[in-house]
């Protein structure tokens, strides 16, 4: 979910699909994060020596009632004798841990209720949390929370889990979601990285012929990715141009693609660097089909965009959280039973996905659920419905060690009609031949 790569002086920051870059240099310019950025700058701030204190919260996988309304912890006993007998009464421990405050403007607390509502149905199981606070050392501390607390599994939502998950991986607990693609105690579903290798793929499904990309400044990696993907659909790449971040003008950056002869135009950048490129790309007159991952393409961003972004396509790799499939009310009226304030997100259904994916396991574990129970469980699933937001689990990954265990790889199109995302392709279509093919 969270990757973070080294390239001509920058720090780039892969945010399932979202990018952002902090670079260094030896000018005194102004590098300070825009607090309004979704996918804020990174600043160069001080290595910390000492991780700040991380509060490990623990609740119940069942929604508060009236009784237990000022409490923090929910009840965990089964509160109505005449509900339904629950599936498993086994009782067993997860930990969300993801960024549900950070330093840059993207944090995910809608998480936890996500994860809460999808195992709801489950009053043995305890939800534990952890803040990782956009730190690394913040995030190495959860880890071994976890494992001090004897959590069965880690769900990862956002954050610096997703680059280094080495303590979970020492003491056997699988992690689930926004994973390292390559550990080998992880099942990851989701990875910004993995979301530009498919992203080309995309381009196919467009009928794209001829593309360019417009990318963040120091990321020219995720172009490589885009052209490779696009080339294995028999699209040429005929332009690419970068931006730095928090540039006021991004017209030259523009006008090298819309001099081209680009049918399709990608977008890998920042929300907020889309809202200036599409306004620019308006103005510059151009045909061209414009393409980019949905992160990049919130709910607000097209919102805000309005007529302009009518026709562009986005590409998924689970249901975009504004489909009208059922599935997305059932995640929207499970988060909203632990917190009705939270959003339904990508990285909210990804992590209700999780949840739903150990589920999906359970009934193969023959006694205790532990970590290692588990991960065989989850190693032994075939086209396991995870809930029905991405396509069938399969704990299959690539040939390419970047992602050796990345277990989604299919996408979704849509295109925005009417101020929305309408699903293009009714059915998913494969990511692997970019996954496969891709390198930086």
């Amino acid at each position: 979910m969270f990757n973070k790569f080294t390239k001509s002086g920058c720090v780039v920051l892969l945010v399932g699909g979202l990018v952002a870059a902090s670079c260094s240099s030896d000018d005194s310019g102004d590098a300070s994060a825009d607090p309004t950025d979704v996918a804020a700058v990174e600043t160069a701030a001080p290595v910390a020596t000492e991780a700040a204190p991380v509060d490990t919260t623990a609740t119940s996988a069942e929604p508060d009632t009236t009784e237990a309304a000022d409490t923090t912890v929910a009840d965990t006993t089964v509160a109505d004798t005449e509900a339904e007998a629950p599936a498993d009464e086994r009782a067993w421990k997860v930990m969300v841990i993801g960024d549900e405050t950070s330093t840059i403007s993207f944090e995910v607390p809608e998480a936890v209720p996500a994860v809460q509502g999808a195992l709801a149905s489950l009053p043995n199981v305890e939800v534990l949390h952890c803040d990782s606070q956009g730190d690394a050392n913040a995030s190495l501390d959860c880890q071994q929370q976890a494992v001090d607390a004897g959590v069965a599994a880690v769900i990862g939502s956002f954050g610096n889990l997703g680059q280094d998950q080495s303590v979970l991986t020492e003491a056997g607990i699988p992690v689930i979601g926004g994973a390292d693609a390559d550990a080998p105690n992880s099942f990851s579903l989701s990875n910004g990285l993995a979301s530009y290798a498919g992203l080309g793929v995309a381009a196919g499904e467009a009928n794209c012929t001829k593309i360019a990309t417009l990318y963040l400044d120091g990321a020219e990696f995720l172009a490589n990715m885009v052209k490779s993907g696009a080339e294995l659909v028999g699209a040429t790449e005929v332009a690419r141009s970068a931006i730095p971040q928090n540039t006021p003008d991004i017209a030259p950056a523009v006008a090298a693609l819309t001099g081209s002869d680009a049918d399709c135009i990608f977008l890998s950048i920042t929300p907020t660097q889309a809202v200036q490129a599409v306004t620019a790309l308006d103005q510059s007159g151009t045909e061209a089909q414009l393409i980019g991952v949905g992160a990049v393409f919130p709910q607000e961003v097209v919102d805000e965009l309005g007529p302009l972004v009518e026709g562009l396509y986005t590409a998924e790799i689970a249901l975009n959280p504004e489909d009208p499939d059922p599935v997305i009310d059932t995640i929207a009226a499970d988060t909203a039973a632990f917190d009705d304030s939270a959003p339904v997100t990508t990285i909210g259904i990804l992590s209700w996905t999780s949840a739903k994916l150990l589920m999906d396991a359970l009934p193969s574990i023959d006694g205790d659920v532990t970590p290692e129970s588990l991960t065989a469980a989850l190693e032994g699933l075939q086209d396991a419905p995870a809930g029905g937001a991405i396509h069938p689990f399969n704990p299959v990954g690539t040939t390419n060690p970047m992602f050796s265990r990345f277990m989604n790889p299919w996408g979704l199109l849509y295109q925005i009609q009417g101020g929305v995302p309408v699903r293009q392709t009714p059915e998913y279509f494969s990511l692997s031949p970019g996954l496969e093919a891709a390198s930086f």
